[in-house]
Order: C-alpha cells, then structure tokens, then sequence
C-alpha cells in the first residue's frame, strides 16, 4: 500500500534492539514533525496533518478504528473456540478498511502506517492471550507478520508512543488511540511484575492528554482577560461554567455514541462468539510525575 513502507517500520530496532537504538528511531519513521491539528491548505499534496477536530467530534483515528476496538473488546471476554479463520479474515478486512477511512481523511501515509502497527499488535496480545487463541493458527498468522513482517510488537509499541509523546498537543490524535488500547488491557513487554510499570505509563499519558486539552481553555481565558481586564467576574464564571457543563455533556455523549456504535457492530462482526463481558471501569489515576514517559531502566 505505502511506496516506502520498509522505510517506516519494517527497517526499525528489533524486538532485541539496544538503547543506542532507540534514539533513532524518530530517524527511522518520524524524520519530520507533524503537526496532527489542521491541513496545510497550501499544498495540493498529501498533507503530513491530521484534519481538524472539535471537541464536540469523536478523535477521527479512534472513530476510524471502532470496528476493530469493538473486535478486540469481544475477543478478550469469550471463552469459546470460535472460527479462527474467519474471524482472522474479518479483522484483516476491518485493518484494511480502517487504512481506506484515514487516507479519505488526508492523514499522512506513515501516521496511518504506525497506527495500523499498533493495533495489529493490541490485537494479536488479545487473541493470543486467549485459551483458544494460544492454539491456533494465529500463532503462525498473526495480523503483525501479515502486514508488517513482524512477530512480536511488545516493545516498539511503546518507542511509537515515547516519540508521540514529545509533542502531545501535535500528535493528540494519535497518543488518545494508544491511550485507548492501554485502557483496553494492552501490555506488551509490561507483563507480569512490569504490569504497575504499564499503568504508570498509562497514568502519565492520561494526565498529558488532561493538560493538553486544557491548554486551549487557559490560552482562551488569557485573551479574555487581556481584551477586558475589568469585565465583571460573575460573568466569566458564568461562561466557565458553560463551558465545563458543554464539555462534560459532549464527554458523555462521545462515550454514549461508541457504545452505541460497538453494540451495533459486534452483532454482524463476531456471530461465531458467544455472550460477552462488559469493558471493566477505568481505575482512578495518580498525579503526574515529572519523569519521562516510559521509564529508561525499562527501554
């Protein structure tokens, strides 16, 4: 699909990659920023931007990526053997689609490359964490070797979200998806003991998300008081609480559309599964430590 797809992702370190490694793998598939909040109108080409979002829009990578987010949350909570083969298909079919809504959208080729990346391997972990899925063919055809060549993308999961993480409020879009797979039970190479490692990571990221959209509210209020630094204050607490009874509103009604949306779309996706679980509740979140995103005795 991609002219220089081996560029991107296949020519990365290694799942037994040295530190030395790692700090070039921005060379590797980020050689250039990206500024994730608005289309450059200047040019005819392919833009190296993700499109604009209100906050009254569902992020357009999580929005493009719910069929499979719905795949991964019935797999996870089913214990009986389905068709693996179909089922295999099906997601296959779903990753494909999910390239063909972002390229519509304008998003740069390697955005979509590393986002396809990252949910071909929360998918697989899923699968395979399975008692059928451990013993099956997947073992041999998992969705990371059919479309990167890859077995196992435990560890460079985490290098894609520490180079996101370098300019949150640019790649928002993106850090969100991957927020949303570690919230969906994602470990990769934080098993076992490393697991309070994978919250620690996933408390920090949820904190830089919290500040990055509220970066927009305090550039906001600073204008407002610049332009009239006498208006009366009832009034701008009046505003503030709009504002906040707007956001939680908006929160609640996104939240209330993809469970809508993943209801619908389990039913014709996944008839081989049998009843399922419900998405356990997100746990309460610790303070942001001043510490960068994955901790370096773990890289």
């Amino acid at each position: 699909m991609y002219d220089n797809e081996k560029n991107y992702l296949m020519n990365l370190p290694s799942q037994q990659m040295q530190a030395s490694h790692q700090t070039n793998f921005e060379d590797d598939i980020y050689s250039e920023e990206f500024d994730t909040r608005s289309p450059k109108v200047e040019t005819q080409t392919q833009s190296n931007t993700m499109p604009p979002r209100t906050h009254a829009q569902m992020n357009p990578l999580i929005s493009a990526a719910t069929p499979l987010l719905v795949l991964m949350m019935q797999i996870k909570n089913t214990h009986q053997t389905p068709n693996v083969e179909k089922l295999r298909a099906q997601i296959v079919n779903e990753m494909k689609l999910f390239e063909q809504k972002l390229l519509k959208l304008q998003f740069n080729p390697k955005i979509i490359l590393a986002a396809r990346y990252c949910l071909c391997t929360a998918i697989d972990e899923v699968v395979l964490k399975t008692s059928w899925g451990a013993n099956s063919v997947w073992v041999q055809q998992s969705l990371l070797s059919l479309f990167h060549k890859e077995t196992w993308g435990g560890e460079r999961f985490y290098i894609i979200l520490e180079t996101m993480a370098k300019n949150p409020r640019k790649n928002l879009a993106f850090i969100e998806l991957l927020y949303l797979l570690l919230s969906l039970g994602f470990e990769g190479k934080f098993f076992n003991q490393a697991v309070m490692v994978r919250d620690e990571v996933r408390n920090r990221i949820f904190h830089m998300i919290k500040r990055s959209h509220g970066k927009v509210e305090r550039v906001l209020s600073s204008h407002w008081k610049d332009n009239k630094p006498l208006e009366d204050d009832r009034q701008k607490q009046a505003s503030l609480k709009r504002l906040l009874l707007i956001g939680v509103v908006v929160l609640g009604l996104v939240w209330a559309a993809f469970n809508m949306v993943a209801y619908n779309m389990a039913k014709p996706t996944l008839q081989d599964l049998q009843k399922i679980g419900h998405e356990s509740s997100v746990t309460a979140y610790s303070q942001l430590i001043n510490r960068p995103i994955v901790p370096h005795q773990f890289q």
